[in-house]
């Protein structure tokens, strides 16, 4: 067969013939697959992520939607100053809330 000009692979992305698009699976915290063009000058454009879905955990109680991969927080309530944090894994559950930094106001009532 004859060689194609393609663009050469530039992770995660593999080898792809001039003229097409690659296609793969969303980066961590989204669901789906994204394409990305090898256009004909055998240069890459930019990715179309517009297929990619962000992953997120269900509001529970207080707790809002939120994105895996991070950190939900709520004000630690009463006379404490900080904040609970409560982190949303990449499998979309919660973990449980750490209150860790929660502490006592200076003065009090």
């Amino acid at each position: 067969g004859i060689d194609e000009p393609t663009c050469a692979a530039e992770d995660p992305w593999p080898e792809t013939v001039h003229s097409h698009s690659a296609t793969i699976p969303c980066p961590i915290g989204y669901s789906g697959t994204y394409s990305r063009y090898c256009n004909a000058d055998q240069q890459w454009e930019e990715p179309d992520m517009s297929t990619c879905t962000r992953l997120h955990c269900s509001a529970d109680g207080l707790w809002v939607t939120t994105n895996t991969l991070t950190n939900a927080t709520l004000p630690c309530g009463g006379d404490l100053l900080g904040e609970i944090t409560r982190y949303c894994d990449v499998d979309q559950q919660w973990h449980e809330p750490d209150a860790s930094q929660c502490r006592r106001g200076f003065g009090g009532i």
